[in-house]
């Protein structure tokens, strides 16, 4: 009886043994197994951690090219406004060369242009320099003809030099008005400059004529006579060359 009781608890002790090293086992296995889980979870959040990362990257880098598009746009806006703004404002000025063209048939290359600016007169004007002048076959007082002058975008001639006197000599047919006239003692340019030509004709000017015509007398240089402003005389207009740019 002592010997199956003995027998008895040895097998219960490998039995509980046995049970004990199953269940060691079993909690390794279940410790190790939870470990390769925690691990692959760590692994998992830091992809999703670098996943999260380059997604930001990306979106940085996607709102840095969207701004830098939007740039270039704006950018790309202004440079057609720009060229559509200096492309109206060429077509424009072509659009008053082409006008004045039209205007003024005055218009000789070889004696008017350079290469890149032409002067221009109106038709029957004649040029000199940079000057037009025209010579009216009316008949006005002073006072009229500067008038009939200024209607023409204009005024009465001054004269400044001998090659301007003789222009105007060799082109004259009748008397004409200068914008020459008295006041006090001396002789102005209706610019204000006094006179220093003094081209009078021999016993001109005389004392009671405010006023100055020119004729084409015998010598260039004596040509100018004075007169009230009752005369009627043909006024001589003159103006600056109208300029129009080939650029």
């Amino acid at each position: 009886m002592m010997v199956n009781i003995t027998l008895f608890t040895k097998i219960l002790l490998l039995v509980s043994v046995g049970i004990l090293s199953v269940l060691l086992l079993a909690s390794i296995g279940i410790i190790c197994w939870a470990g390769w889980k925690m691990n692959q979870h760590d692994e998992a959040i830091k992809k999703h951690s670098e996943e999260t990362a380059d997604l930001g990257k990306q979106t940085e880098n996607l709102k840095t090219e969207n701004e830098k598009s939007q740039n270039e746009t704006e950018k790309l806006s202004r440079h057609v406004e720009n060229l559509n703004e200096k492309s109206q404002n060429e077509t424009e000025n072509m659009n008053q060369k082409i006008q004045l063209i039209q205007k003024f048939n005055t218009f000789l290359i070889n004696e008017h242009c350079n290469g890149s600016e032409c002067l221009l007169c109106q038709t029957s004007w004649t040029f000199f320099n940079d000057s037009c002048y025209y010579f009216g076959n009316v008949r006005w007082t002073w006072d009229e003809s500067r008038r009939y002058c200024w209607d023409k975008s204009a005024d009465l001639i001054i004269i400044n030099n001998l090659q301007e006197l003789k222009l105007i000599y060799d082109n004259m047919k009748t008397f004409h008005w200068l914008g020459l006239y008295r006041s006090g003692n001396n002789w102005y340019w209706i610019d204000g400059r006094i006179d220093t030509l003094k081209f009078w004709r021999p016993s001109y000017p005389i004392s009671d004529h405010d006023y100055a015509v020119m004729y084409r007398y015998a010598n260039l240089t004596a040509s100018w006579y004075s007169v009230s402003n009752t005369y009627a005389r043909s006024p001589l207009c003159e103006q600056k060359a109208f300029k129009v740019s080939l650029n």
